[in-house]
């Protein structure tokens, strides 16, 4: 426990002043020096906390009392001088000069003690509030947060540094004063309300609140505790202020990238399902959705990089926001958008502003004198959130957008239960698929390639299904589900090997070399091992290269360019023929002629049906074979029927002639007998 120090310097002749028993008083460490007279050691003057004085007269009190406070002595150490009669002609000189007591020489010794001791303990009290006062300050000031006391009214008792620097007032300002002032009326009602609060219920509270000051609009936790006498009785409040500002703002930036796209800054798939979370909780039930995909967006990152992409998408997201003001814009993938409105919304409406987004998106890029369009595709649905499941709703969204991809792009469909239907019908497909290579359902069927001359050159494989439920569904729609599906890498590896085992057995006693070309969808290529695989094929069936050909459409430049050319070098490489199938029907682009490593172009069947009888296709499929054959390229005709057809291309220099007017797709025993005539 803390010792009071106390030091009393006594002026006397009369050494039995010095009392024995003041040394003995409770917890405080006395100290007696006693003098003759003033002396000139200032040291002795800095140390003493209370004074006595006794000179042999009132003359000489007087005296030395000067000379003491001469030496500097703080009217606050109290002096007390022992005085004879007559002493009352000095008192008004001895109060200005800060005499505390008078005592006079008559009284017993005993009574001068118990004057002193009642001095010392006062004294002593004194120093022990200030002792703590200093520790409380020292505790407050090493708070680092704003802290402070208040009485039953409100108003300050006592504030720490923290408080002051925010404040901007000086502890002199804001002692005994409330809120309203301090705060320069910017709070006040509500932290009195506060203080009230935690007075009346003798509880602490925690809140945050906004308080501007020196350091700007900062935000703080604040607790309150009501402070208690030791009876019990309230007598003001107690208050810590935590300042949250960084807290809050690192926080805004954790739920900014939780719930905000970091690329284009808008909403993105969590922010969306916390949108339409917030919509169940309220009172509206009926939303309209619009599920955005940009078309063929992969390839403005092939050509240009991802950074123009990204510039892309930050636009495309822009526009967005601009066009549907009235809505929620995320963006929920790489380029795909969801918009959302709430309320019931007309078909009509829905259908207005789905043609004011396409055209909004619809994007000319150009860098390095290279034009592309960027275009979307839209699916809509609408629904009540609150009795249908957002699940729901979503996939709806999705088959709607589907839809209208496989429609052409560049355009919007609405959901409809048929989609629906049509979904679950391609979703039985796709089981009975993959049953289809267990039962031996698939089958290849081999279309002969002549020279003009009708020379057997070569077979296209063709791919069939043989099942009774789905024997009338395209082949094309097949292969669509099929690539859509998980097995088109078994599918595709089955087609392969049956192609190459057929190969080997035509060119096994053949004098020319008859070259089976496999159709390789873009998904084949892009699975990882392709090439190993094909290679491993023709190895274990002791397969030349120049027997086989693979025929490619130009979508295998949609996704994963650089790495689908790649493979593409390493076949061509290997002695197989590379040739690019419906040449002009997808997105044909003369840069891809020179970029893919090609042996053969194929003109699609709708280029050659009219050659005949159009002038225009005529010089069409002209110019085509010109620029192929300018590139070293040999070209086959596809869908010829008509012998008038045969000699328009045949005059046209084509190396192959492909279609019914030669042949049908024909079975594998029926192609053998032809490759052995």
């Amino acid at each position: 426990m803390y010792q009071v120090r106390i030091h009393v310097l006594i002026f006397t002749k009369d050494q039995t002043l010095q009392v024995e028993e003041l040394y003995v008083i409770e917890k405080i460490k006395l100290k007696i020096t006693v003098v003759s007279k003033p002396i000139r050691s200032l040291e002795v003057y800095e140390t003493a906390d209370m004074i006595v004085v006794d000179g042999e007269n009132n003359t000489q009190t007087l005296e030395y009392v000067e000379q003491i406070r001469q030496r500097g002595i703080p009217l606050t150490v109290p002096i007390v001088v022992l005085v004879e009669e007559g002493w009352e002609t000095y008192k008004q000189v001895l109060e200005v000069l800060g005499v505390t007591g008078y005592q006079p020489k008559a009284f017993a010794k005993q009574h001068m003690s118990l004057v002193l001791r009642t001095y010392i303990e006062h004294i002593s009290a004194i120093k022990r509030w200030k002792q703590k006062d200093i520790l409380f300050n020292a505790l407050l000031n090493n708070i680092p947060y704003m802290s402070w006391f208040k009485d039953k009214d409100s108003n300050y008792i006592k504030v720490n540094q923290a408080f002051i620097e925010h404040c901007g007032k000086t502890e002199d300002e804001i002692e005994g004063r409330g809120d309203f002032y301090v705060w320069d009326g910017n709070i006040g009602k509500q932290c009195r309300i506060y203080d009230q609060e935690v007075m009346e219920k003798l509880k602490s509270i925690v809140f945050e609140e906004c308080i501007p000051g020196r350091k700007g609009r900062r935000y703080f936790n604040i607790y309150k505790a009501p402070v208690q006498a030791e009876d019990g009785e309230v007598i003001g409040t107690v208050g810590v202020a935590r300042d949250i500002t960084d807290q809050r703002v690192a926080q805004s930036q954790i739920e900014k990238l939780a719930y905000c796209d970091y690329l284009t800054d808008i909403g993105n798939r969590r922010g969306l399902y916390q949108f339409i979370e917030q919509i169940i909780q309220g009172n509206k039930e009926e939303i309209a959705m619009m599920f955005i995909d940009l078309d063929n967006f992969k390839q403005l990152n092939d050509i240009y990089g991802h950074y123009y992409g990204d510039r892309g998408l930050q636009l495309i997201a822009q526009k967005l926001q601009e066009v549907c003001l009235d809505a929620y814009v995320s963006r929920v993938g790489g380029d795909e958008f969801v918009v959302v409105w709430e309320g019931g919304i007309s078909e009509k409406w829905l259908e207005l502003k789905a043609d004011e987004i396409l055209e909004a998106i619809r994007t000319i890029f150009t860098k390095d004198d290279i034009k592309f369009v960027v275009s979307a595709s839209i699916g809509i649905v609408t629904g009540n959130i609150k009795k249908d499941t957002l699940e729901n709703i979503l996939s709806r969204g999705d088959m709607a957008l589907y839809q209208a991809k496989e429609g052409g792009k560049g355009q919007y469909v609405f959901y409809t239960t048929e989609l629906e239907i049509k979904q679950q019908f391609n979703i039985q497909i796709q089981h009975a698929l993959e049953q289809a290579l267990l039962k031996n359902e698939i089958v290849l069927y081999y279309q002969p390639q002549y020279t003009t001359d009708k020379k057997l050159i070569g077979f296209e494989a063709l791919m069939r299904w043989n099942n009774d439920v789905y024997r009338d569904i395209p082949i094309l729609e097949i292969i669509k589900l099929l690539e859509a599906s998980t097995i088109i890498t078994q599918v595709g590896e089955y087609v392969m090997q049956q192609a190459m085992k057929f190969a080997k057995v035509i060119n096994h006693d053949s004098k020319n070399n008859l070259v089976i070309w496999m159709n390789i969808s873009c998904v084949q290529i892009m699975a990882e091992g392709f090439v190993d695989r094909l290679r491993e094929l023709m190895y274990d069936l002791q397969i030349k290269p120049e027997m086989i050909g693979i025929e490619i459409t130009e979508t295998v430049l949609l996704e994963n360019t650089e790495k689908n050319m790649e493979k593409l070098h390493i076949l061509k490489e290997m002695g197989i023929k590379i040739a690019i199938d419906d040449f002009g029907m997808e997105y044909s682009s003369l840069n891809y002629l020179f970029r893919l490593p090609l042996s053969e172009l194929k003109i699609d069947k709708d280029f050659v049906e009219h050659i005949h009888t159009k002038d225009e296709h005529a010089k069409l499929v002209k110019l085509i074979i010109d620029i192929a054959h300018h590139l070293q390229l040999d070209v086959i005709a596809e869908g010829v029927e008509y012998e008038a057809q045969l000699e328009i291309l045949k005059n046209m220099n084509v190396e192959g002639i492909q279609g019914y007017l030669f042949s049908k797709p024909l079975s594998e025993v029926e192609a053998k007998k032809i490759a052995n005539r």
